[in-house]
């Protein structure tokens, strides 16, 4: 089983002099995302580079002491990217990628809005320029309604209620061992364009459902109920008349 875990540093020289290393070696990772480094790179120790023997991958804010986001994994990645291709927020240190073979694991790091109406405007710009990561081209290009319903979603989630959620899934168990037991109709819905989540983790939960059966929306990403929701309820809706 693939161990993930993601921690905000709050500035990893003040992390690591408070043993962060030791903290992160016992939850024995086999990646690790990290955010707010609050350092450039000729500011990290050796150590920094090599944490445990794990491969570490920086993206660090031009302005000093601000934001930066990495990677470590125990694997060495297929590829690194830094930054999404956007000026202003790349400037800043939030995106790093790493491709693994299908999988791509990414540390990001938000702006906040809370503190002013000035940094809420920041965070505005900064979904507009993310959110089309998560849907197809030709959402993109054709839906100008689905990129604003998105927008509106995102922006209207509370900071406590995003906190809670991505607790939550930091927290909970890897059940894919009990798929294997779940011996009913099930229909598995993956956009043919998702960056998320790769196709072949979506074949890979299909396959091991006894009774799966996968469904690949074309032109759509990461939301394709809202993408192509014709498609998609006319799917679930022949898959359920087969079931009856």
């Amino acid at each position: 089983m693939l161990r993930i875990i993601s921690l905000n540093l709050n500035g990893i020289r003040s992390a690591w002099s408070k043993n962060v290393l030791p903290w992160i070696v016992a939850q024995t990772p086999d990646i690790v995302c990290l955010q707010e480094l609050k350092a450039q790179l000729p500011d990290l120790a050796p150590v920094m580079l090599a944490p445990d023997g794990m491969h570490a991958f920086y993206h660090a804010a031009e302005k000093k002491g601000y934001s930066g986001v990495g990677i470590w994994s125990r694997q060495r990645p297929d590829r690194v990217s830094e930054g999404f291709g956007h000026g202003e927020f790349d400037a800043e240190g939030r995106y790093i990628r790493a491709d693994f073979g299908k999988l791509a694991v990414i540390s990001l790091y938000l702006p906040s809005g809370s503190s002013s109406p000035e940094r809420q405007e920041t965070k505005f710009r900064f979904l507009d320029a993310f959110l089309p990561l998560l849907v197809s081209p030709a959402t993109q290009d054709r839906q100008p309604e689905v990129m604003e319903l998105l927008r509106a979603i995102a922006t209207g989630i509370p900071d406590h209620v995003l906190t809670g959620c991505l607790e939550g899934m930091m927290t909970r168990p890897d059940s894919r061992g009990l798929l294997a037991g779940l011996d009913l109709p099930a229909l598995v819905i993956h956009g043919a364009d998702d960056a998320v989540m790769p196709p072949g983790e979506a074949r890979a939960l299909a396959l091991a459902l006894p009774r799966g059966e996968l469904l690949e929306v074309p032109d759509a990403g990461h939301t394709p109920t809202l993408e192509q929701p014709a498609l998609v309820g006319d799917a679930i809706t022949r898959f359920l008349t087969e079931q009856l």
